[in-house]
């Protein structure tokens, strides 16, 4: 009878979550009980998808990167949209990976064409690199912030790529 219950709960979820023929779903869903979590309510008005994403723990803040290159920024207890960020870079680039480190309180977006923004905690650009091009088999596929005490004085920014390559530079 519990199993029962709980199918049924998931099949009613995965209802939830399928968006109709043509359509994009906007919407975060609670993953066991398919309840509407208002995160994305009415904040997305075009079919980007959704690339990446990252917790701002210190904040409350929750960062979504977007196919179109743009950041939203929402505050997790009021579900209210706090920011919409164009990032840089080449037109239709998605973003590719976020990152944040709570200790240098710095979020970092890096998008497909190879451009890394690092944003402060007001959410204002704190730097920005351009990664050297690699060709067809090289694209960047993670990125992480690292604090001060892993090697440099004021913390690194480390982008991995598809070719198998990381890179890292010193943040001044």
């Amino acid at each position: 009878m519990e199993i029962d219950r709980l199918e049924a709960k998931l099949k009613h979820r995965d209802e939830l979550a399928a968006p109709s023929p043509g359509s994009v779903r906007r919407t975060a869903l609670h993953a066991e009980t398919g309840e509407d979590l208002g995160l994305l309510r009415g904040a997305l008005k075009h079919d980007a998808a959704i690339c990446a994403m990252v917790a701002l723990p210190t904040t409350g803040q929750l960062a979504v990167g977007l196919d179109s290159g743009i950041v939203v920024v929402w505050d997790a207890s009021s579900r209210a949209q706090l920011h919409a960020i164009e990032t840089a870079g080449a037109p239709g680039s998605p973003i590719a990976a976020m990152a944040h480190e709570a200790l240098l309180q710095l979020t970092a977006t890096i998008r497909e064409d190879g451009t890394v923004q690092i944003w402060d905690a007001r959410w204002e650009e704190f730097g920005r690199i351009a990664t050297p091009k690699g060709g067809d088999d090289r694209a960047p596929s993670s990125l992480a912030l690292l604090p001060p005490h892993f090697g440099s004085a004021h913390g690194s920014v480390c982008v991995g790529f598809t070719d198998g390559t990381i890179m890292v530079w010193p943040l001044t």
